[in-house]
């Protein structure tokens, strides 16, 4: 057992630093210490690392500044090379004991100054509670790395808390250029909860009133990171909204021998930019040809160029309350390879034969260019349903989705709402889900992506295909299961039980996806009759960063509608009762579903309420920090 008396010297740490003082007393089995400051500190016994088995008098300072001083000029006449030398001769790992008797540290002021030596060479020797070893050469190169690399982080964090001090007196501030891509990433990080903790700690310091979150968009800002209208959320995942230069100098011209097709009209939300599929319907005398008809981008994007190495890195078009950040440039999405009315565009075309009664005859597919007379929104075909092409079309998609053998049946909640932002002005607009503009379109492009995937299983075809693995029970946001299926991308086809299809494929966006566009590459190759640009171990290659990347973009705009909701509220009903339905509890609050948006925010208050009951929600504060809102509930 340890015993511990006054007057005997000690080795403890002290904000990390390794310090020597004298026990002055032992109470409550706590240490009273006299430091060489003069001060006391009061410690456990277990915290002290080396013991005099000596006592010193007086109690005072001389005792401890005359024993430092000694131990101080014995420390003078180590050789560290010569301590390692006589190190490595013992058994590895050894004790301070076998150290002591090893090198000849009898008394106390030998025994500190062996202590403190090794100690001091770290970068040779590692301590484990009792026990000594030396390290190898290997470990003592990671650790000079690892000290190298802590010595220049707190460099940097010091340069980085001076620029921020300039900043808060609006004095010149200055950042290399290194410090400042640092900085961006690190800043981008924080905002995910994932930044580095000193980092956090010293922006937090500096943060002021205005709380974290809006420091760190105003860092951004003042770096030129992110502008004043873009949407914070989506900025600090750190999505590239530019594109590099010139890449719509390589784009390929189209060919000339290209066929020409039907006129073709494009239906389409009012505020779409990048018309991607349109629609031809003429009378013959068997009954109608129909026309499905895709902006061909095979034959003017290279699989090989830095346009489609960029795509591939977005993997999707994201589309957010505050503007849209496209897969492609908009120069080319929303003029060369979009389907504007007035155009001439090259096009993969499904071509179907269909008799009076609208049955399918025949099909097929080929190239060709379509010349597009008109660019119609839905409310403005949904006003002309019944008039020609429209009906016909209506029709035709009713049968197609009656003579699917889906087995998953989805039942549409008539209308939804749209979270738009236009110059910082927040509305929810409603979409009618039931338009039967819209179910034409749909029911017309699954048919186009169906037959897509039969064609290309018969000419045995790698693609990347839709499949859905089984119906699951999702619990994540609601304490009722909810039954839907999990979707994943693979080479392999499988039946499709929500369309009913053998096969499907994503293959009538190639301007939005770039499965699709990938797809387009690999079927224009079996139109043309020559080799396809990728494997099926290539595409199996790819698939994994692409499916991730979807998650992140999905991840993304989750994010953005909550925070720009949040601020909707805020500006428009706080302190309003609103209906809403708390559909589970989380750790620090509720998940709730306001009933006229059907729409979900995180509610945090001090009441228990009951879960999937209607309630009224009163909404007091707004944290966009944490994207949730304080509330009170009504019953």
């Amino acid at each position: 057992m340890l015993v511990i008396t006054p007057g005997m010297l000690a080795l403890y740490y002290d904000q990390e630093a390794l310090q020597t003082g004298l026990i002055l007393n032992l109470t409550d089995d706590r240490c009273q210490i006299l430091q060489r400051d003069g001060g006391h500190i009061f410690l456990r016994p277990e915290r002290l690392l080396l013991l005099s088995e000596s006592t010193y008098e007086p109690l005072d300072s001389t005792s401890l500044e005359r024993f430092v001083s000694q131990v101080d000029t014995y420390l003078q006449s180590f050789s560290s090379s010569d301590l390692l030398a006589t190190l490595r001769e013992l058994p590895q790992p050894f004790s301070f004991a076998q150290a002591c008797a090893a090198t000849r540290s009898i008394d106390d002021v030998q025994r500190f100054g062996l202590f403190v030596q090794l100690k001091s060479m770290q970068e040779f020797i590692a301590w484990k509670k009792d026990t000594i070893r030396l390290r190898d050469e290997q470990e003592v190169r990671l650790y000079q790395q690892a000290r190298e690399e802590a010595a220049a982080r707190s460099a940097y964090l010091e340069r980085i808390g001076i620029w921020l001090q300039e900043l808060s007196q609006s004095e010149q501030q200055s950042l290399s250029p290194a410090d400042r891509k640092s900085l961006l990433g690190e800043l981008r990080q924080c905002q995910l909860q994932a930044g580095a903790k000193d980092l956090q700690r010293l922006l937090h310091r500096h943060s002021g009133q205005q709380g974290l979150e809006a420091f760190l968009h105003e860092l951004r800002l003042r770096l030129g990171d992110v502008s004043a209208s873009t949407d914070p959320i989506a900025a600090v995942y750190g999505i590239p909204i530019s594109f590099s230069n010139d890449l719509e100098r390589q784009i390929l011209s189209v060919p000339a021998e290209l066929p020409k097709g039907p006129v073709a009209f494009c239906i389409d939300a009012d505020d779409t930019p990048d018309y991607d599929d349109a629609i031809s319907l003429q009378s013959s005398p068997g009954g109608y040809e129909l026309g499905i008809h895709i902006s061909d981008l095979a034959c003017r994007i290279s699989p090989a160029s830095e346009l489609f190495q960029e795509s591939l890195d977005r993997v999707s078009s994201l589309y957010l309350p505050d503007e849209c950040v496209p897969l492609l440039p908009e120069e080319l999405s929303n003029s060369e390879f979009s389907l504007v009315q007035g155009s001439n565009r090259p096009v993969i075309s499904l071509q179907l034969s269909l008799d009076h009664n609208l049955r399918i005859l025949n099909w097929r597919f080929l190239r060709q260019r379509v010349a597009i007379i008109a660019n119609y929104n839905y409310q403005q075909v949904d006003s002309q349903i019944t008039g020609h092409p429209f009906s016909v079309l209506l029709q035709f998609a009713r049968k197609l989705q009656e003579e699917r053998q889906g087995e998953q049946t989805v039942s549409k909640q008539p209308y939804s709402w749209q979270l738009k932002v236009r110059k910082r002005e927040i509305n929810l607009c409603k979409i009618d889900n039931l338009s039967p503009a819209r179910f034409l379109v749909e029911e017309l492009m699954v048919l186009y992506n169906s037959l897509f995937a039969d064609f290309a299983v018969q000419g045995k075809l790698p693609l990347i295909f839709r499949n859905i693995s089984q119906y699951l029970t999702d619990t994540q946001d609601a304490d009722e299961p909810v039954t839907g299926s999990l979707a994943y991308l693979s080479t392999e086809a499988r039946f499709h039980p929500g369309i009913g299809a053998k096969a499907y494929v994503h293959a009538t966006s190639p301007i939005r996806r770039v499965t699709d566009l990938i797809n387009q590459f690999q079927f224009a190759a079996l139109l043309n009759n020559t080799a396809a640009p990728f494997s099926g171990s290539q595409l199996d290659g790819l698939i994994p960063g692409i499916e991730k990347r979807l998650l992140l973009l999905y991840e993304i705009s989750q994010r953005s509608e909550r925070y720009w909701l949040l601020i909707y509220l805020r500006e428009r009903y706080l302190d309003m009762p609103l209906d809403a339905v708390l559909l589970r509890k989380l750790r620090n609050g509720y998940v709730a579903e306001l009933v006229k948006w059907g729409k979900r925010i995180v509610v945090r208050c001090e009441d228990r309420p009951p879960l999937q009951t209607e309630i009224k929600l009163v909404i007091r504060e707004i944290d966009l920090d944490s994207l949730s809102a304080q509330a009170t509930i009504i019953f």
